[in-house]
């Protein structure tokens, strides 16, 4: 489980360094890999979505099988949800480097803030983020859905 928000700054090359914290967490979900690599693609939100590659794989299987490729609408949104996807894993100063089409998508440069979200983290230009959190009444209703006791059997 992934917990917490990074701000972090990028550089002119698309990198952003990748927070000793959040790494900690990321590399319990490996193995026996040495490597710890990444799924990133364009998030719902105008964010940069970044699965680390475990959950991208259970995530991919779980689609492929709700999935029908002879589908003209399954094939459009396998088209959208990928087609700025890349692969990536952290080089030996532990950056991750952001593809362009994604840094244009999500409008990053400069400081960006990684969120978690339990199995997999959110890449945000610090001021588009501000329209995408929940307002106090709204937040509050939905804790009291998932967190109730009537909820939790």
């Amino acid at each position: 489980m992934l917990v917490g928000e990074y701000i972090v700054k990028m550089d002119d090359k698309g990198r952003i360094p990748f927070p000793a914290r959040l790494l900690q967490q990321v590399s319990t979900m490996y193995k026996d890999q040495q490597s710890i690599e990444f799924v990133m693609l364009a998030g719902r939100d105008k964010c940069v979505d970044i699965y680390p590659l475990p959950v991208w794989m259970e995530l991919q299987r779980s689609l492929k099988a709700k999935l029908d490729i002879s589908s003209d609408l399954h094939r459009k949104f396998l088209r959208r949800l990928l087609r700025h996807s890349a692969v990536a894993s952290l080089d030996s100063s532990n950056r991750l480097l952001v593809p362009q089409p994604l840094r244009e998508y999500a409008k990053l440069n400069g400081e960006v803030v990684l969120i978690t979200l339990i199995d997999h983290i959110e890449m945000w230009n610090p001021q588009l983020l501000n329209g995408q959190v929940m307002e106090d009444r709204d937040f509050e209703f939905v804790y009291k859905q998932l967190f109730s006791k009537k909820n939790n059997r």
